[in-house]
């Protein structure tokens, strides 16, 4: 079954691959610089899986990414303003997600991270 990630699962991640990430740093919104940090090792683990060990599947990874990603569009337009940027990647993000997918992606899944139906 699948699972969304949670911020302790993510952080445990963090710690266990001594992930580092100085981009989020100039960041002042703690929230914002956590789920860029979050989005950031989620990429770092899709092009190094071959690399490093990981339990999850690879549909965790993807819905995950995406579900943080929405928490930080949703941060960012709320602290700031609407981003068309933003709306493209996430977009975007769900063609990769597709693309991945052996079975496709799962709508009702992306609808409650959309709609911020999921309580982690």
């Amino acid at each position: 079954m699948m699972q969304i990630l949670d911020a302790t699962i993510i952080d445990k991640i963090i710690r266990d691959l001594n992930f580092s990430d100085l981009e989020n740093e100039n960041i002042s919104d703690k929230e914002l610089q956590t789920y860029l940090k979050y989005i950031h090792l989620f990429k770092f683990i899709e092009t190094t899986s071959n690399e490093i060990n990981i339990e999850f599947t690879m549909e965790d990874l993807l819905y995950s990414q995406y579900y943080w990603f929405i928490k930080y569009k949703n941060r960012y337009f709320e602290l700031y303003e609407r981003d068309e940027g933003l709306e493209q990647e996430a977009f975007k993000m769900l063609e990769d997600i597709d693309l991945q997918m052996q079975t496709g992606i799962d709508w009702s899944i992306i609808e409650s991270i959309d709609k911020n139906e999921l309580d982690l």
